[in-house]
């Protein structure tokens, strides 16, 4: 009698480890997939979100006799203290590279080569850099400004991903609250239909 006691206790713990462990698995798996498909969606957001600044203020530029002009070059609306409230940065880069001006809290941040080589190309290209004061990831797309199949200009917009990485940390917090209460709920329910299910054989 006791030997079968020690038995049912066993294949009970088994059981009940049983479902934990699956559980587990399920709820990682899950969870991966949930992160995963939230980051690139809020990263490809981003970069629609920057491909399209960029576009209208390429639409605004004024070029006269191959040169932009500034006069309105920057959309109605987006002056520089809206740029810094809403965390964005808009800058126009003469063909060489060097900054004809710029609007943002990025507006000072160094030009990447490659960006630089890429927009003269007549390519738009994206890319990330940490931002020194800050140590946050900032996100900028470059783009050729082509008037008359000759490049006058280069634009740059950015945008800080403090904000993606704030909601991507919520979400793991989240999921490592819960998994383990979910999966400790699931042994102590798996321990119990265990013992329902063993009752019969007791008997």
């Amino acid at each position: 009698m006791k030997r079968f006691s020690a038995l049912r206790r066993t294949l009970r713990m088994r059981f009940a480890l049983w479902v934990a462990v699956l559980l587990l698995a399920a709820l990682v798996l899950f969870g991966v997939f949930v992160y995963t498909s939230l980051a690139r969606g809020l990263s490809s957001a981003v970069d629609d979100s920057l491909r399209l600044g960029a576009s209208q203020a390429i639409a605004s530029v004024d070029v006269e006799d191959g040169q932009i002009n500034f006069t309105d070059s920057i959309p109605e609306g987006a002056s520089a203290t809206d740029l810094v409230e809403h965390g964005l940065t808009i800058r126009f880069l003469s063909p060489k590279g060097d900054v004809i001006q710029a609007y943002g809290p990025y507006r000072a941040a160094p030009v990447d080569s490659s960006a630089l080589s890429a927009a003269v190309e007549g390519r738009s290209t994206f890319g990330t850099f940490t931002d020194p004061q800050e140590k946050d990831s900032v996100r900028i797309f470059t783009a050729p400004i082509v008037e008359d199949t000759r490049l006058v200009g280069i634009v740059q917009v950015a945008q800080d991903l403090g904000d993606i990485k704030d909601t991507l940390g919520r979400l793991l917090a989240a999921l490592l609250l819960v998994t383990p209460l979910l999966v400790g709920l699931a042994g102590v329910g798996g321990y119990f239909l265990a013992e329902r299910a063993l009752a019969p054989i007791d008997t």
